[in-house]
C-alpha cells in the first residue's frame, strides 16, 4: 500500500506539473485583458432638478455598458452641474454628460464629443433642451419684454437651460441682463426647480426661470397639473415638445476625457449605438 500510494502520488505530481506548464502556454495566448483588473470607468452624471425623465435613461446606458462589454467597469458620479466640469478637467471622471451650455465655450481641450442626447419629445440632437419662464396664471405678465422691472426667482444661477438660457434670450430682446441680474433675479441656491415653482405661485415672485420639460416631468411624474396654477411665456420656437421659453440648444452631450484610449471610446460608443431605443 505504501509503495502504490507513492507511485500514484508521483505520477499525480507529473501530471500537476504539466497542467501548470500548459496552463501557463494557454494563458499567454489568450488575451489577457479579459482577466485583467481593468480600473471603473466612471461616468459623471449631472444633477438636474427632479423628476427628471432622463435620468432614467441615464441608469439604463451604464447597466447596458456593464453588461455589453464586462471586460470593464462602468460606474457613475451624480454630480452638480457647478462642479461637473471641474472635475472632468482634473481627471476625476472619463466619461461625462455635460449640459450642453456648457460646450459651447469649450473652454478646455480636454472635451472629446461623442454623442448627444435624444428622445421622443426632443428627436433632434441639436435642438434637445431650452428654458421655460412661468409667471401665475392670473398675472398680467404676456411677454418676455415685461420682465424688467419684476422680482425674479431662480434656482441656480449656473442652471444652464434655468437660468443662462433664460438670460440669453432675454439679451435678444435688448435687456440689461446684468442689471436684470442685480436687481431683480434672486436665487434660492438649490437644484431644486419646484421650488422656483412655489415662489411663483405664492406669490413671492412674479416670474421664474425653470427648464423646460420640467412640467411635462411633473405630471408624468405623479400627474399634477401645475399649469392649473402657472402658464409659461412661450413664442414660436421649434425644437422639442415642451412648453418652452427660448430656442432650443443641444440636448445633454456624452463627453470623453481625451486621457481615454480611443480604443475604449470606439468600443463604447459601439455599445451605446447598439443599444435599442427606449420607449
Amino acid at each position: 500500500m505504501p509503495f502504490c500510494f507513492e507511485f500514484c502520488n508521483a505520477a499525480f505530481q507529473r501530471k500537476r506539473k504539466y497542467f501548470i506548464a500548459s496552463l501557463v502556454f494557454c494563458c499567454a495566448l489568450f488575451p489577457w485583458r479579459v482577466f485583467a483588473s481593468e480600473a471603473p470607468i466612471t461616468i459623471g452624471f449631472p444633477l438636474v432638478s427632479h423628476p427628471w425623465s432622463a435620468s432614467r435613461f441615464l441608469e439604463q446606458s451604464l447597466n447596458y455598458l456593464n453588461w455589453k462589454i464586462p471586460t470593464y467597469s462602468f460606474q457613475a458620479k451624480w454630480i452638480s452641474v457647478d462642479d461637473i466640469e471641474k472635475a472632468f478637467d482634473e481627471g476625476k471622471l472619463d466619461l461625462a454628460v455635460f449640459p450642453s451650455g456648457y460646450l459651447i465655450d469649450e473652454k478646455t481641450r480636454q472635451h472629446r464629443l461623442l454623442m448627444t442626447m435624444v428622445s421622443r419629445e426632443a428627436p433632434d440632437p441639436d435642438a434637445g433642451t431650452a428654458c421655460a419662464v412661468i409667471v401665475k396664471r392670473s398675472s398680467p405678465i404676456k411677454s418676455l419684454s415685461e420682465l424688467s422691472n419684476v422680482p425674479i426667482a431662480s434656482a441656480n444661477k449656473h442652471s444652464v437651460q434655468g437660468f443662462l438660457a433664460c438670460l440669453r434670450e432675454l439679451e435678444k430682446l435688448g435687456t440689461d441682463t446684468d442689471k436684470l441680474t442685480k436687481d431683480h433675479v434672486y436665487f434660492l441656491g438649490d437644484l431644486n426647480e419646484k421650488n422656483v415653482i412655489r415662489e411663483v405661485t405664492e406669490g413671492r415672485a412674479s416670474a421664474g426661470f425653470i427648464r423646460a420639460g420640467l412640467i411635462e416631468d411633473i405630471k408624468k411624474a405623479n400627474a399634477a397639473n401645475v399649469l392649473e396654477d402657472i402658464r409659461v411665456l412661450s413664442g414660436p420656437y421649434a425644437g422639442p415638445a415642451f412648453l418652452k421659453s427660448s430656442e432650443s440648444y443641444p440636448g445633454p452631450t456624452l463627453v470623453a476625457n481625451t486621457k481615454l484610449p480611443a480604443e475604449t471610446v470606439h468600443e463604447i460608443m459601439a455599445a451605446l449605438f447598439s443599444m435599442p431605443p427606449d420607449s
